[in-house]
């Protein structure tokens, strides 16, 4: 299968779920703090997948000393109201390797308070943010702001797809993958005043990988067909092109 052969402004990180963008580092959907979620349905992880993901974020430092700024598209964490200690220790540990930019997503409730508690932590609102202009940047679980369907490409976070690789009812492999769309101009217009009509959306895989979904449509954008199902198109995490979805599905 061909490899992807990208001329972007973002490259992605070769076998993980990451961007990387000047001296910015990008994942989604860290949910730190979910073993309480599996404590209560009777599953005892101890601290270890904490622990895990903790050490996988700061390993990427090895990608390269420019990058001093994570960016965490949403999902910060996984209680959706409340900011835990063991949380708030994940991302104090954290902010010793990177500066810590967190876009706000649906689990994110109160997580202005880790920015109150130490300045290495800045939050930003669900709408998005915009780096340079040209990369708009949210969580994808509600409308971003129009500024961000200016840019040339939207990274959201948000779905957790994970792609299986069926041969009739037999599945071959599963795993997490990147999706890439085309705008649908014309539909994009009946929600938003101006748009790029050339803009791209990118969907990130969730950096906590034992969390996991196969209904793409829960992205906003797909399911009001703002981004063209028929365009969208699979990556593998080590950079093979699948072809487009609607062959899988």
């Amino acid at each position: 299968m061909p490899k992807i052969n990208m001329q972007w402004p973002l490259r992605f990180v070769y076998s993980k779920p990451v961007l990387a963008y000047k001296n910015f580092l990008i994942v989604s959907d860290v949910h730190a703090g979910v073993e309480s979620r599996f404590r209560k349905e009777g599953m005892f992880l101890g601290g270890k997948l904490s622990a895990q993901l903790l050490k996988e974020l700061v390993a990427l430092k090895k990608e390269g000393k420019q990058f001093d700024t994570l960016i965490i598209l949403g999902d910060a964490k996984d209680d959706i109201y409340e900011v835990s200690e063991e949380v708030a220790e994940f991302y104090q540990e954290l902010s010793k390797h990177f500066e810590i930019w967190i876009v706000k997503g649906n689990h994110d409730g109160n997580i202005e308070t880790l920015a109150e508690i130490n300045n290495k932590v800045k939050v930003f609102g669900a709408g998005g943010i915009v780096l340079d202009g040209k990369i708009g940047l949210a969580h994808g679980h509600c409308w971003v702001d129009e500024k961000l369907m200016l840019c040339d490409w939207l990274v959201l976070g948000h779905t957790h797809y994970l792609h299986t690789l069926k041969k009739s009812t037999a599945s071959i492999t599963s795993g997490a993958v990147w999706l890439t769309a085309g705008i649908d101009r014309k539909m994009a217009l009946g929600r938003y005043k101006k748009v790029n009509k050339k803009l791209r959306m990118i969907m990130m895989p969730a950096f906590n990988e034992v969390l996991h979904s196969s209904k793409f449509s829960e992205n906003i954008f797909l399911k009001n067909n703002i981004f063209k199902h028929a365009s969208v198109k699979i990556y593998t995490l080590n950079g093979i092109a699948l072809g487009k979805l609607i062959n899988y599905i």
